[in-house]
């Protein structure tokens, strides 16, 4: 049985949430078998998950799974990328560029998130939002990717450092330019940052 996620103001005041987002910089070197930062990938967001980060506020655990991509980029089809998007204003630089991607937001995020009744590990199955569904065919789109250093795992990860639409059938994905000593992307800063893995709700 499917419901509506109920959100108290306290966990999430739109008119807060409702502000542009900043510019922020990625950083981290890839591992050897992680796309290198900055190649753009093809997939779907297949699935979602609410619940909460440490502080109460509400966060959306996304996965974007690659698919479809050609050449040299084929060997990462199947690839999960996990997104923790927190919403509070200070990381609006990640909520939203994907709500503005997918035609959603801040208001539906609040009032139109339909969720099953079955709490899983990372939270409860997000099934839509305002109409929209992970996994469907409006699901799909592209992303360019970063590098996140995950304490847990003692290692830099793959995020999702700019989503992107879907494009054309044609428009598949495409490695970052290498620059004259053979590298892929910029070089990145080297740093930790922690991980807010949430609460159940």
């Amino acid at each position: 049985m499917s419901r509506t996620l109920k959100l108290k103001k306290g966990q999430f005041d739109e008119n807060a949430l409702d502000v542009e987002p900043e510019n922020r910089e990625g950083f981290g070197d890839p591992e050897n078998d992680d796309p290198p930062k900055g190649t753009i990938l093809k997939g779907k967001v297949t699935r979602i998950w609410a619940t909460q980060s440490s502080k109460q506020d509400l966060m959306l655990v996304t996965i974007f799974r690659a698919d479809g991509n050609k050449g040299d980029l084929a060997q990462y089809n199947d690839l999960a990328i996990f997104e923790r998007i927190t919403f509070t204003p200070k990381a609006a630089f990640r909520y939203q560029p994907f709500l503005r991607l997918f035609g959603l937001t801040v208001a539906d995020v609040k009032n139109k998130i339909t969720v099953g009744d079955d709490e899983e590990n990372l939270g409860l199955p997000v099934e839509s939002i305002a109409g929209w569904a992970p996994g469907s065919d409006a699901a799909a789109c592209r992303v360019k990717t970063g590098r996140r250093y995950y304490k847990a795992g003692e290692r830099f990860t793959p995020e999702v450092a700019e989503w992107m639409p879907a494009g054309k059938a044609e428009d598949g994905g495409k490695a970052p330019k290498k620059d004259k000593a053979g590298k892929s992307g910029k070089a990145g800063k080297s740093g930790k940052q922690n991980r807010d893995d949430g609460a159940p709700f």
